[in-house]
């Protein structure tokens, strides 16, 4: 069975990594139909995130660095968004890859002239860096 079936019988997407090290290799030593098969993989455990997940993940992510911008870095936080984002360009960007990513972030002032910055919007661009895509997440 190759992937893209996988993915059609499964009604998911996989990793290239977790189907050529894991999936094919079990169903190659079993004996089960294919619709079987697949009734039988770990959904929670293989499925990629849709792109509505990776969005509200990114807002989630974003909110939190927006709430706490005034008091601390978050780095672990701004990372995973960062990760995120690339996921999200790599796997939902219009040509699948090969876009730069920046990411804008917003300058509110606090008090005492003491400013706070965090991600506001996601743009994506293509090769020509013409905006191809923005995604607002705070």
């Amino acid at each position: 069975m190759m992937k893209i079936e996988f993915e059609a019988l499964a009604g998911y997407e996989v990793s290239v990594s977790d189907y050529d090290n894991i999936i094919e290799p079990m169903y190659m030593a079993t004996e089960l139909s294919k619709e079987d098969f697949v009734k039988v993989i770990c959904k929670e455990r293989f499925a990629l995130k849709s792109r509505e997940e990776i969005i509200q993940e990114m807002k989630e992510i974003a909110g939190h660095l927006k709430k706490t911008c005034d008091h601390f870095t978050d780095i672990e936080a701004e990372e995973k968004l960062k990760g995120l984002a690339e996921e999200y360009k790599e796997r939902f960007g219009p040509y699948k890859g090969g876009f730069l990513l920046n990411t804008r972030y917003t300058l509110e002032h606090l008090g005492e002239c003491r400013g706070c910055s965090y991600p506001a919007e996601l743009e994506i661009y293509n090769s020509e860096y013409h905006t191809t895509e923005k995604i607002k997440i705070a």
